[in-house]
Formats: C-alpha cells, structure tokens, sequence
C-alpha cells in the first residue's frame, strides 16, 4: 500500500466512525429528550408480537427502558466521535 491509499483509509474511518457517532448520538437523543416516542415505539413492537402468541415484556423491555441503556448510547457516541477526531489527527500526522 502506498501512503495515499493509507491516507485515504483514514478518510473512510473517520466517515465511518462520525457516521456511527451521528447515529449513536441522534438515538440518544431519543431516548433523553424524546422518551415518550420511545416508549410508544416499544409499546408497538409488544403489540407486534402479541399477534403471533409471544409473550409480552420481559427483560428486554426493561433493559430498554432502563437508564443504563441511554448512558451506553450516549458513551457510544462519546466513543465514536473521539475516534473520528483520531483518525483526523492520524490523517494529518502521516500526511507527507
């Protein structure tokens, strides 16, 4: 590989990683600011599979609604950024 195409595979993590970021961020989003919305969208899922005779709730749902679910989004968003701004400073450190 030479050292444009090392260049350019920094590009593609950073695109990657700050798109994750995004994702991970705008669900956290969700689940702090728009609670009630989730809370539907779990309410519709159950409903879901009510149809097919499956139980409703459980652990899953818990966990779901649980604070340790929207603290982990939002470190995965932490996480992500904090690798798309490494691969930025990687860039630029082998940048000849």
């Amino acid at each position: 590989m030479n050292q444009n195409q090392v260049l350019q595979e920094f590009v593609w993590l950073f695109l990657g990683c700050l798109a994750a970021a995004t994702a991970c961020a705008g669900f956290a989003y969700i689940l702090i600011w728009r609670r009630n919305f989730w809370l539907r969208l779990l309410d519709a899922e159950e409903a879901f599979w009510m149809r097919f005779g499956l139980p409703k709730g459980g652990a899953g749902r818990r966990f779901a609604e649980s604070r340790f679910f929207t603290i982990s989004f939002v470190l995965f968003a932490v996480g992500f950024l904090f690798l798309a701004l490494s691969c930025v400073a990687a860039y630029f450190y082998f940048r000849p």
